[in-house]
């Protein structure tokens, strides 16, 4: 069971970094390096449709379908969570202001 103990801040990931991912369909972590910090580009979803990102992470784990939402991570530190079958994922802090949220609790 993952247990993260910190949130990772955009200022402390660098091209390289690695990152890990556990999906429910792969059922195993898998590791990567990151290779940018501003990727764009379409996603489609399940039903066909496109949307455009923009600000996202990619790295170089692999993933199979099913794998997105996953946790994004490294260690006990959470760094996202996966967004598409090319090693796409959006970075915590991009979560952290979508919802609002003030704090990310970690830890028992």
């Amino acid at each position: 069971m993952l247990s993260f103990t910190e949130v990772q801040r955009t200022r402390d990931e660098t091209i390289g970094d690695t990152v890990c991912i556990s999906g429910s369909q792969m059922k195993r972590v898998k590791c990567g390096t990151l290779k940018s910090t501003n990727w764009r580009g379409n996603i489609e979803s399940q039903n066909g449709d496109k949307q455009y990102f923009t600000n996202m992470r990619q790295a170089s784990y692999s993933e199979v379908p099913g794998d997105s939402g996953g946790p994004i991570f490294y260690g006990e530190t959470a760094i996202g969570v996966h967004s598409a079958d090319t090693g796409v994922y959006t970075h915590i802090s991009e979560i952290k202001d979508y919802f609002n949220i003030d704090s990310i609790f970690t830890g028992n």
